[in-house]
């Protein structure tokens, strides 16, 4: 049984693509459909690189992508941004955030960034911490997209999508919509009690929540505690592995 108690620090690698509105702008008048190719492309290569090593990748705007990154290396934290040079369109930088919430993290590493030269990483000695990951499943999505429509199903998924991000924003978590009713978010660990209290609270609403040693490993535990919360059918969360709150 795992503690989820005391001063825990998480860390992230955020990226920025650096001027890239002036590639995209570069393009012509026909471009959408180019710069959709190259972004999904690209999230495509450094997401499969990144879970390889453990980490995981969260797209946000595309320009300006975040990849956790407690429990990898810093010699692997370099070899994805080098491969994120490599494969890039314009000039990266990046630099790696470290703070009590991700939110923290991700404004210290934001405010890193600008004080960083093109193709060069701002990275430090941090200590790794447990990743805490919280995968949440819609009751009756796929019953409402066969029985409304795809696109109704869309708009409500992204309805909930913002109160429940909000929400997890104000704990200082930060969150993903990744398609179908797929969202994950990531909080601290002393915040697990409280995403419990917001679900308890909306309707229509689980979680499977996940701790690990790194992004992988602990999404991986949280997809297991949904199974098994679609399986029993008699809770609304669950935690893998389990822990005192």
């Amino acid at each position: 049984m795992v503690g989820i108690h005391g001063d825990n620090r998480v860390k992230i690698l955020a990226v920025e693509l650096y001027k890239y509105k002036d590639w995209t702008e570069s393009l012509g008048l026909d471009r959408e459909w180019i710069i959709q190719n190259e972004q999904h492309s690209l999230a495509y290569k450094i997401n499969t690189l990144s879970a390889e090593l453990g980490a995981f990748l969260l797209p946000l705007r595309y320009d300006f992508f975040i990849i956790l990154v407690d429990g990898i290396r810093n010699s692997h934290i370099k070899f994805i941004f080098n491969e994120i040079k490599r494969l890039s369109p314009v000039r990266p930088r990046a630099c790696v955030g470290y703070g009590r919430t991700f939110i923290e993290a991700q404004q210290n590493a934001a405010e890193c960034i600008k004080n960083t030269e093109p193709e060069n990483i701002g990275i430090g000695e941090y200590d790794n911490e447990q990743i805490v990951s919280c995968h949440f499943d819609i009751d009756n999505f796929t019953k409402l997209s066969t029985d409304i429509s795809f696109y109704k199903a869309f708009i409500d998924i992204n309805k909930l999508y913002s109160i429940l991000s909000e929400k997890i924003y104000e704990l200082g978590g930060i969150s993903q919509y990744l398609g179908g009713d797929n969202i994950l978010a990531f909080t601290d660990k002393n915040n697990v009690k409280n995403i419990l209290n917001i679900v308890e609270d909306m309707k229509d609403i689980k979680v499977g929540i996940g701790i690990g040693s790194n992004a992988r490993i602990s999404i991986k535990n949280s997809t297991e505690a949904l199974e098994k919360i679609r399986e029993l059918r008699n809770c609304k969360w669950r935690i893998v592995p389990k822990y005192s709150i």
